[in-house]
């Protein structure tokens, strides 16, 4: 149901080149898994950055796949925000995105 509320986790939703921390905390810190709630959030190389956050309504339930009617959309949440919340409005694709994702003449 909309709206949809979700939350970063560290070290939880973290990929491998994510979890990756700058020079000074790796030499103090392993960077396993479990190591990582350890680590301070401010020693990781993106923890300066803006953050881009996309977002897709799935319209046949199947993530590997695009379809013309799924719905898109993306924000950018900027690190000096006062708030932690971003806004996604969903849209369709446009008729240029449907017709690269629709399916093919036979």
């Amino acid at each position: 149901t909309f709206p949809y509320e979700f939350e970063l986790l560290i070290p939880q939703n973290l990929t491998p080149e994510g979890a990756t921390v700058t020079s000074s905390e790796q030499s103090t810190s392993s960077t396993t898994t479990t190591s990582l709630s350890l680590v301070d959030p401010s020693s990781f190389w993106w923890a300066n950055d803006d953050l881009i956050v996309s977002a897709r309504w799935d319209s046949d339930g199947v993530a590997a796949t695009r379809s013309p009617d799924d719905l898109v959309g993306r924000a950018l949440w900027r690190k000096k925000s006062e708030t932690a919340v971003v806004e996604i409005p969903l849209t369709g694709r446009g008729s240029f995105g449907k017709f690269v994702t629709g399916n093919p003449k036979k």
